[in-house]
C-alpha cells in the first residue's frame, strides 16, 4: 500500500489546503478514484494562474488544438501569457502553431503578458520579446520562401521590420502594464521601445532564467536620440515615444493608479526636455517616496524640473476623461486643481497637503478648471461625464463624483448631463450577480438626476452583455414600452463568440468519418462556451424586438452558435425538439415559437459565417439538414477561421477547395502554421508564383502535426476535468 494511502482523510485535508486549486484539478484528483470523487467540485483548471506543466501537456496537444478556431487557441495563449509560465506559454506556441510575426498574435499576448503580476508577467513579457525578434529574423531570412512572399502580399507584419511594427505591438502593452499598476513591465516595455535589451537569445535559455533575461533587457544602455541603431527595428522618434508614453499615462490613470501616472509623465517631461528619461524611478521604490517628499517643489510653480501638465485643449480633455474614469472625487479634484501635473497631485494625495475640507476642495478646483474648460467642446464635456459614469466605484462615491462634474459653478464644474453616461453604466456593469441590481440602481439615479436615456440604445448595450436579468428589466421599463432596434439581435446573437473553453482531449479526434460523434457535446467540442445568445433573443423578440432575419442569422452563424441558428429557422432551440420542418408543435406537443428566419433562403453566405466559427455540427446541421449551399469562399473563410477539424470536414463533405490559393493566403495572414501545414496535407494549390518556392519548413511541421494529430490522448482511468 502507497503510504499516502494510510493517511487520515482529515489530514490529507490539511495538506491539500496548501495546494493551488489548479494542482487539487489536474493531479491529486487523477491518483485515485476515491479522490476523485471527494474532490468531485474540482472539476475546472484556469489557464490564467499557473498550471501543473505534466498537466498542461497532457491537456494541451495538438489534436486539441486542431478542432479549436483561431480565435480561440489564441484566447488561449492569451491566458498561458497571463499565468506568468514561460515553459507553458513556449508549449502552447509550439501546439497551436501560431506565429509571433502576426501582429494580431503578438499584440494580443504581450498586452496579456503585460497584465499579469511581475515577475512572471516580466518573464514571459521578456521571453515574448527575444521570441518576437528571433521570428522576425527568421523571416527576413527565409522571405524567398512561398510563406514569406504570400505574408508579403498581405502586408503582414511578420515579413517587414518597420518602425511601425514594433509599435504596433509594443505600445498596448505598455499601456495594458499601466493600467494594471505594474512599474516594473513599464520599464522593460519602455526599455525596448527605446532600444534597450537588443541583444538575441533562443527560447530554450529563457526557461528558468526569468530574472537574468529581465535584467538583461531593462539594465541595456538607452541610446542616445539621433544615433544610428545596430538591430534590425527601426525605433520611433522622441515625438513618437513621447506620444506613446502620454497614451500610457492615461492608461494608468484609468486603472486609477495616480502615482504611476506621475512618474510615467516625468519620463514624457524628461523626453520634451531633450534628456533620456530615467528607466530606474520606475522600477524603484523609492521614486514613489521621493515624489511624495517633494511636496515644497511640487507645490511651487510647474516650470523646471516638475512634470509637464497638460498644454492644449485636447491633452486636457483627454487627461480628465482618464482621471474620471479611475480615479475617485477626491484625487479627481486634485488633478484638477493641479492643472493635470500628476506630480503635484501625487504628493498633495500621499501627504494630505490639502488642508481643505470637501465643499472648500470642491470650489477651488472648479474654480481652478474654469481656465482649462473655456476651451472644451461639449462633445469632450460629455465624455468626461460618461467616463465617470462609467467608473467602478461605490454607488454613493460614483454619485458624488457625477454630482460635482455636472453642477453649476462654483460648487462643481457644470458639465453637460449626456445620454451616453446610461451606455457607459450598462456596458461597464460587473458580471456577479448583484451586478444587475447595481446597475438598475445607477440608472435610476441618473434618470432622477436629469439624465436623458435612450432605451433602444439603453437595451442594445444590455444586450450585448448577455445578463438576462438586466434586459428584462430594462424591457419591463414602466416609463413606457420599450421596441428595442435590431442592433439588440444583431449583439445578442453574438453572445457565444465572448468566450471560450479547452475541451476535454476524448473529444477532440483526427478521423473525418467520426467527426459528428466526436462533437456530440456540442459547442463545447468546438472550443465554444456553453452561452448561448438564444434566451436573450427569445426576450426580444417577447417584447417586440425588430429582428432582422438574414442579418442576425449571419450573425449567430459567425459565433458559432447552433442553438441561436436553430431558433432563428425553427423556432426551436434543442434538436430533439425541432421538427424537420416549420410547424406549431413538437414531438412532446409543445407549443413552439414562430420562427425569425422560417422564410430566409440560406445561401453560401450563411455556410461560410459558419465556416468561419470553424463549428462542425452548425455546419453539419446547415448542410443536412437544411440544404444550405457552399463554395470555394466557404473554404478560404474557413482557413482564416483558424480550424484544422472544421477544413477536414468541408473537404471530406465535397466543399471546392478552390486553385487560386486563396486558402493558404488567408492562413498566411494570420501567421496560422498548423493550418497551413493541414491545407498542404489536404493537397491545396498554392498562389501562382508559390508553387516552386522552398517548403522545407511547413512540410516539416505537417509531418509532425500529422503524427500528433494521428494519435489520442491518454487516460487514468478518471474522467479529467476540462480547461477554462
Amino acid at each position: 500500500m502507497q503510504p499516502h494511502l494510510e493517511l487520515a482523510d482529515d489530514v490529507l485535508d490539511r495538506i491539500f489546503l496548501h495546494l493551488s486549486p489548479n494542482e487539487l484539478s489536474s493531479s491529486i484528483r487523477l491518483l485515485s478514484k476515491s479522490w476523485a470523487a471527494r474532490y468531485a467540485y474540482m472539476t475546472h483548471i484556469s489557464l490564467r494562474v499557473a498550471v501543473p506543466r505534466h498537466a498542461f501537456r497532457w491537456r494541451f496537444t495538438v489534436a486539441i488544438a486542431a478542432a479549436l478556431p483561431l480565435r480561440t487557441r489564441r484566447e488561449l495563449l492569451c491566458a498561458t501569457a497571463a499565468s506568468g509560465d514561460v515553459s507553458n506559454l513556449e508549449h502552447a506556441l509550439e501546439v497551436t502553431g501560431l506565429d509571433l510575426g502576426a501582429a494580431a498574435t503578438a499584440t494580443a499576448l504581450l498586452a496579456a503578458a503585460a497584465c499579469a503580476e511581475p515577475p512572471g508577467g516580466m518573464a514571459v513579457t521578456a521571453f515574448l520579446l527575444h521570441r518576437m525578434g528571433r521570428s522576425q529574423q527568421h523571416q527576413q531570412d527565409t522571405r524567398s520562401g512561398w510563406l514569406g512572399q504570400l505574408c508579403q502580399r498581405c502586408h503582414a507584419w511578420c515579413s517587414s521590420g518597420s518602425k511601425a511594427s514594433l509599435v504596433e505591438v509594443v505600445e498596448p502593452a505598455l499601456c495594458a502594464a499601466a493600467a494594471a499598476g505594474w512599474k516594473e513591465s513599464c520599464a522593460l516595455l519602455l526599455g525596448r521601445l527605446m532600444g534597450g535589451g537588443a541583444g538575441q537569445c533562443s527560447s530554450a535559455d529563457t526557461e528558468g532564467h526569468g530574472e537574468e533575461l529581465i535584467e538583461a533587457e531593462t539594465s541595456a544602455q538607452i541610446p542616445d536620440i539621433g544615433r544610428r541603431q545596430q538591430q534590425p527595428l527601426v525605433l520611433p522618434t522622441t515625438i513618437a515615444l513621447s506620444r506613446h508614453i502620454g497614451k500610457a499615462v492615461l492608461a494608468a490613470l484609468r486603472g486609477g493608479h495616480l502615482p504611476l501616472a506621475a512618474l510615467l509623465q516625468e519620463q514624457q517631461h524628461q523626453l520634451h526636455q531633450g534628456r533620456r528619461p530615467q528607466l530606474q524611478r520606475l522600477q524603484s521604490q523609492a521614486a514613489m517616496v521621493e515624489v511624495a517628499a517633494n511636496t515644497a517643489a511640487a507645490s511651487g510653480a510647474a516650470a523646471g524640473d516638475g512634470a509637464m501638465a497638460a498644454t492644449t485643449g485636447d491633452e486636457w480633455a483627454a487627461l480628465l476623461e482618464a482621471a474620471a474614469a479611475g480615479l475617485a472625487l477626491r484625487p479627481l479634484q486634485l488633478v484638477v486643481l493641479c492643472g493635470g501635473d500628476l506630480r503635484k497631485a501625487t504628493a498633495w494625495v500621499q501627504e494630505q497637503t490639502a488642508q481643505m475640507t470637501d465643499s472648500e476642495l470642491a470650489a477651488a478646483a472648479a474654480a481652478a478648471a474654469a481656465a482649462h474648460t473655456r476651451q472644451l467642446a461639449t462633445w469632450q464635456l460629455s465624455a468626461v461625464v460618461s467616463a465617470a459614469a462609467g467608473s467602478l466605484q461605490a454607488v454613493g462615491s460614483w454619485a458624488d463624483k457625477l454630482d460635482w462634474l455636472t453642477t453649476e459653478p462654483p460648487r462643481g464644474l457644470g458639465f453637460p448631463r449626456p445620454a451616453a453616461a446610461a451606455v457607459a453604466v450598462v456596458a461597464s456593469a460587473g458580471s456577479g450577480m448583484e451586478a444587475a441590481e447595481v446597475a438598475l440602481q445607477r440608472l435610476q439615479w441618473l434618470r432622477g438626476a436629469g439624465y436623458p436615456l435612450d432605451p433602444r440604445v439603453v437595451v442594445g448595450a444590455a444586450a450585448r452583455r448577455s445578463d438576462l436579468r438586466l434586459l428584462e428589466a430594462l424591457l419591463r421599463d414602466p416609463s413606457g414600452h420599450v421596441r428595442p432596434g435590431r442592433e439588440a439581435a444583431y449583439a445578442a446573437a453574438a453572445a457565444a463568440a465572448r468566450t471560450a473553453v479547452l475541451p476535454p482531449p476524448a473529444d477532440a479526434t483526427d478521423a473525418v468519418g467520426e467527426m459528428e460523434g466526436a462533437y456530440g457535446h456540442g459547442q463545447v467540442a468546438c472550443g465554444m462556451s456553453k452561452v448561448s445568445g438564444v434566451p436573450a433573443l427569445r426576450l426580444l423578440h417577447k417584447y417586440g424586438c425588430a429582428i432582422e432575419p438574414y442579418g442576425t442569422l449571419l450573425v449567430a452563424a459567425e459565433s458559432g452558435d447552433l442553438a441561436a441558428v436553430r431558433w432563428l429557422l425553427t423556432g426551436q432551440q434543442d434538436e430533439q425538439e425541432a421538427p424537420e420542418e416549420g410547424g406549431e408543435h413538437n414531438r412532446g406537443g409543445a407549443t413552439t415559437t414562430s420562427p425569425v428566419a422560417s422564410q430566409v433562403r440560406l445561401d453560401a453566405e450563411v455556410m461560410g459565417a459558419a465556416a468561419s466559427s470553424g463549428h462542425v455540427p452548425l455546419m453539419s446541421w446547415l448542410l443536412r439538414r437544411r440544404g444550405c449551399a457552399m463554395d470555394r469562399d466557404t473554404f478560404r473563410r474557413c482557413a482564416a477561421g483558424g480550424s484544422v477539424a472544421a477544413l477536414r470536414w468541408l473537404a471530406a463533405a465535397g466543399c471546392d477547395i478552390g486553385d487560386d490559393g486563396g486558402a493558404y493566403a488567408a492562413a498566411a495572414g494570420q501567421g496560422d502554421r498548423l493550418v497551413a501545414a493541414a491545407l498542404q496535407q489536404l493537397g491545396c494549390r498554392r498562389p501562382a508564383g508559390a508553387e516552386g518556392a522552398n517548403t522545407a519548413t511547413t512540410t516539416g511541421y505537417a509531418r509532425s502535426g500529422g503524427m500528433r494529430l494521428s494519435g489520442g490522448a491518454g487516460g487514468y482511468g478518471v474522467r479529467p476535468p476540462s480547461l477554462a
